[in-house]
């Protein structure tokens, strides 16, 4: 009978094998087939940018997303040549038309329209260029938000790939050191490989019924390698530790660790869980990833790893008594003296958090993307000659009502008055309307006014002309019956950010109750509300760590970011809810810890000088693990990417170092029993270990 038993769970531990390995191989098909459905649409549902694009799509041929523009050096006496060449090449690629084309500065500078999304314009980039060539315009650059996107594909994945060395090859390291020089090391990154692959074909699976973000394999990656390792390098640890004190089952007398993670991937997924009520597909496609990978992370971390375990069995390495000892004499210095090292522990959180005060948002840069790219090329050429805002313009879009109304002399006077209302505004070089196309529609209905600016479609000043527009549309005096909405990647830019602000507080307080509620059921009403707290500081101590980077160029050149005036809006809410979740984790560990202690006879400050000693090596070996993940995300050329890794691996380093391993235990030794419900919460009773004895936690 035994020997059947055996057999059995040799068979399903092949059987984990085997479908996690074709899951892993799947990823990597998944992740090809994946990269030809994402966008990095900033479309905001219900808003009056988004109605504007309606209108342009259907009535103008023109999508805002999907549009390009063609800038190459030429002169008014070449013109005419230059844009007949022009339009024979626009003719070999269907689905494209020239929106408007003039020279200006010695560049020659055409609007080129279609009625595709963002993904599906970006594919034509190259039918366009090689057009181009073929019709005499070598030295003609390709630009606009179509041209960025297919520009940047490639650059994304080639980040991706240095960063999965990078932080792969940083893991192994830290593996090696939290569990010693032994085949177990190799366990924590080949679990990785089964959760992202996993990850992967989920997403893959899910791409085609919601839209995806073109930084979702990177951020799916970086992140799940970093919370795969770290459940598995948790769930090892314990293993060696129980192993090294002679427990027959090792297994088993780590199952109060295999709990913590299956309780802490729960609240990770909480923050997360959040952002799918923000009515944005942008934030919403990173919140389905970020959900979709803790459960991959924690599924294999729970069947792969232990199956992995029984085939790379190895001796364990015992104890570092040295790291051991250093582990015991700095919890005996923060449960002797708590309040001193909590006063100092909030001080450097407070300085860490103090640039938050100088945090800008902005949906976006035209700027902040790698220099060497066509598109961007072209950028720089036009920002030279005639400003960046030529390449996306604010479209304002006027519906009279009645089939050609758009010509009738009242609304003729209006949209007149409106132009002149525009034209002395700050940061506008050109308004643009006239009596036929592409200014009115084949109906004569609807008709437009293109407003040309300065500065970068994102930028503050361009988001203040946005409102000055719309405050200026009830003073033209449109007829009744008729409607203006204001339109065109600014505005787009501008309602997204808007939207974001207001959904923030609410992305926050979805995060703040479902983890409290998890955490109350868990460990009772102090050690939950210490949980939100100790978080929210985590996050702002990151938020801080962000700004003075990025904005003030604090190390700015060594790690080789870019300088910024505002941060990208998405980055502080995605960054919100996987620090909340990430922080959440360590508290549980280290909180699931002192609750072990206290089960086996452990009181008040001895409790929680047993649980820091204890889960000290490896809380720090999982932040570091973390960090080494993100970095693969700091080392890439997108700026929104940069600002999320900086963010992300300042706040699990201000966690692990400042909050778990000095305010934490600090405040719980203040609070000794006080912190702790008479009864124990049934979700981690756990039991005793093999051992039975008090100080079981020095093996946790």
């Amino acid at each position: 009978m035994a020997a059947g038993n055996t057999s059995a769970i040799r068979r399903w531990r092949v059987a984990i094998l085997l479908g996690w390995a074709a899951l892993a191989v799947g990823g990597l098909l998944a992740s090809t087939d994946l990269n030809g459905r994402l966008t990095t649409s900033l479309a905001v549902p219900a808003s009056q940018s988004q109605r504007a694009a309606t209108l342009l799509r259907l009535h103008f041929a023109d999508s805002i997303e999907g549009d390009f523009v063609v800038v190459a050096r030429a002169s008014h006496a070449t013109a005419t040549a230059d844009e007949a060449r022009l339009a024979a090449a626009i003719e070999q690629v269907p689905g494209l038309a020239i929106s408007q084309e003039r020279v200006q500065s010695g560049l020659l500078l055409a609007g080129i329209s279609s009625t595709l999304n963002l993904r599906d314009a970006a594919a034509l980039t190259a039918p366009l260029r090689a057009a181009l060539v073929r019709k005499g315009f070598a030295g003609a650059l390709v630009t606009g938000p179509a041209a960025i996107q297919y520009d940047l594909s490639p650059v994304l994945a080639s980040d991706l790939r240095r960063g999965e060395f990078v932080g792969g090859l940083l893991a192994l390291l830290v593996s090696l050191v939290v569990l010693g020089l032994s085949l177990r090391a190799l366990i924590p990154l080949l679990v990785a490989a089964g959760a992202v692959g996993a990850a992967l074909v989920v997403l893959d699976a899910l791409s085609h019924v919601v839209t995806l973000v073109l930084y979702t394999p990177n951020v799916v990656v970086l992140v799940g390698l970093g919370l795969a390792v770290d459940y598995t390098l948790l769930w090892l640890r314990r293993v060696r530790d129980e192993e090294s004190s002679g427990a027959a089952d090792a297994s088993a007398a780590a199952a109060p660790t295999r709990r913590t993670i299956v309780i802490a991937a729960i609240v990770a997924t909480t923050g997360l869980a959040t952002m799918l009520a923000v009515p944005i597909p942008f934030l919403r496609s990173l919140g389905v990833a970020g959900l979709v990978v803790p459960v991959c992370a924690l599924a294999a971390a729970l069947s792969l790893a232990p199956a992995l375990g029984s085939l790379l069995d190895a001796p364990s390495p015992r104890h570092s008594r040295r790291r051991r000892s250093v582990w015991v004499r700095w919890s005996e210095l923060v449960t002797r003296r708590p309040l001193a090292v909590l006063v100092v522990s909030l001080v450097v959180l407070a300085v860490l958090a103090a640039p938050i005060a100088g945090l800008s948002l902005t949906a976006g840069s035209l700027r902040a993307v790698p220099g060497g790219l066509e598109s961007t090329r072209a950028l720089a050429l036009i920002e030279s000659r005639v400003g960046v805002g030529v390449v996306a313009p604010v479209e304002i879009v006027l519906d009279s009502g009645h089939k050609g109304g758009a010509n009738e002399p009242a609304l003729l006077a209006a949209r007149n008055r409106l132009a002149s209302a525009i034209l002395g505004l700050s940061d506008v070089t050109i308004v643009a309307e006239g009596e036929r196309r592409p200014y009115v529609d084949a109906t004569g209905r609807y008709s437009r006014v293109i407003v040309v600016t300065r500065q970068d479609f994102a930028s503050a000043a361009t988001s203040h002309l946005v409102d000055e527009i719309r405050a200026a549309i009830p003073a033209a005096r449109f007829p009744t019956g008729s409607s203006v909405v204001v339109g065109g990647a600014p505005a787009q830019a501008h309602d997204f950010v808007t939207r974001l602000a207001r959904s923030m507080p609410w992305v926050v307080a979805g995060a703040l109750v479902l983890a409290g509620l998890i955490l109350l059921a868990t460990f009772g009403l102090p050690i939950a509300l210490l949980a939100i707290l100790l978080d929210l500081a985590s996050v702002a101590g990151a938020l801080g760590v962000l700004v003075a980077v990025f904005r003030d160029g604090v190390a700015s050149s060594w790690l080789g970011t870019y300088r910024v005036d505002a941060i990208e809006s998405w980055v502080p809410v995605f960054l919100f809810a996987v620090l909340f979740g990430l922080s959440m984790d360590y508290e549980v560990f280290v909180v699931g810890a002192v609750r072990e202690a206290r089960l086996h006879g452990a009181r008040g400050r001895e409790a929680v000088a047993e649980a820091l000693s204890a889960t000290g090596p490896v809380v720090t070996g999982a932040a570091a693990v973390m960090v080494a993940a993100l970095v693969g995300l700091v080392i890439g050329r997108v700026a929104g990417l940069q600002e999320l890794g900086v963010g992300l691996a300042a706040g699990v380093v201000i966690d692990a170092v400042v909050v778990r391993a000095l305010v934490l235990p600090s405040v719980l030794a203040l609070l000794g029993d006080a912190a702790w419900p008479t009864k124990t919460p049934a979700l981690v009773e756990g039991g005793r270990s093999s051992a039975g004895r008090r100080g079981v936690t020095s093996r946790w």
